[in-house]
């Protein structure tokens, strides 16, 4: 087999197209034409599949270097319990920072394409590609999840209400659960460095759910709050809500903090237009990612009405509601009865 580095990983291969008539001074015969047609059709069918093959790979390396940016993080935690807060840079703009540019990359690609033998050893090689990439990236996990887990070892007792956080989701949003690994990332998690320092410009664009893709969670203290989120919209079928152990974020070290408390956005002020939209005590951001662990389980759109009612946490779906309402709390013993036994005894890894 041909080495990697003499095939690049290109995604993005032209399809070919072929005149589909001929000149009247033409000398070529139709059958040569036909020819010519079938050997375009031939290469685009090479392409797409060349290019498919090379995103797999991407998409593989991908993931692999999220999980080992996450392991040697978490290395560092073994003798550190502090918990860590979001900080903002006062580095040059935005636009001028490698980390958001949207043509660097964190994974470092092979040179560019040296030479083709041939279609058929170039998709050998990709196949090859994936499988080691596959490799790799499983090794990476299972020791993410080993390292996290023994570093939440001695987290053993139900949370207390103020320890818990919620986030409300379906599969179209940004910050998506990935079911394979139980974990949710950032919307931008594919260019996520958590080494790079962040800006507040990044985090104002985050909050105010501006569409593009970032490097926060949102998740919020207040289940009123998320109440407002759920309902602000026609319920989709595949609308949950996750709960969040602040605790297991605090001691895997993933960063989190009140849009207001912590990061200092002024809640909005209609009457003078001033603040910023959504920001409140009870919004959280968190940078990154969500680990598996942080996860203490799911809830449906009816079980959290149900708990809310529990609670004496006003229901309904009047945009006045008294401030008191989203200081209430809903305590953990009362999400156990919605919970699996599994989700509570043994730690989500």
């Amino acid at each position: 087999m041909a080495s990697y580095n003499q095939f690049g990983l290109c995604c993005n291969r032209r399809e070919r197209v072929v005149i589909i008539f001929r000149f009247g001074n033409s000398d070529e015969t139709r059958e040569a034409f036909n020819q010519r047609r079938q050997r375009c059709d031939q290469t685009n069918k090479d392409n797409a599949l060349l290019n498919a093959r090379s995103r797999d790979v991407i998409e593989e390396l991908t993931e692999r270097h999220w999980a080992l940016m996450y392991l040697q993080h978490l290395a560092t935690r073994v003798i550190q319990t502090n918990r860590l807060e979001i900080q903002f840079s006062d580095l040059p703009p935005i636009a001028s920072l490698s980390v958001h540019d949207p043509e660097s990359s964190s994974i470092s690609l092979p040179p560019p394409l040296m030479y083709e033998e041939s279609i058929e050893q170039h998709l050998e090689v990709l196949e090859q590609r994936i499988k080691d990439a596959q490799i790799g990236k499983e090794a990476s996990w299972a020791a993410l999840s080993t390292l996290a887990l023994g570093l939440t070892s001695d987290i053993q007792d139900n949370p207390e209400d103020v320890e818990i956080a919620f986030r409300v989701f379906n599969d179209g949003s940004h910050a998506r659960f990935f079911t394979g690994r139980g974990d949710i990332r950032c919307s931008n998690w594919q260019r996520f460095e958590i080494s790079e320092p962040q800006e507040r410009k990044g985090a104002e664009r985050h909050i105010i759910s501006d569409r593009i893709p970032t490097n926060y969670i949102s998740i919020s203290t207040s289940p009123r709050r998320i109440w407002n989120f759920a309902i602000r919209k026609p319920v989709k079928a595949d609308q949950k809500i996750a709960i969040i152990d602040l605790r297991v974020l605090r001691r895997l070290g993933v960063a989190y903090g009140s849009s207001t408390d912590d990061l200092g956005f002024r809640p909005l002020n209609k009457t003078y237009g001033t603040g910023t939209m959504f920001a409140t005590k009870y919004h959280l951001l968190v940078l990154g990612w969500l680990p598996p662990r942080s996860i203490l389980g799911f809830l449906s759109i009816d079980q959290f009405e149900a708990l809310l009612k529990q609670s004496h946490i006003d229901n309904s779906s009047s945009e006045n509601i008294s401030l008191p309402e989203y200081d209430k709390k809903i305590g953990f013993s009362s999400i156990l009865q919605y919970l699996p036994a599994p989700a509570v005894i043994s730690p989500v890894s």
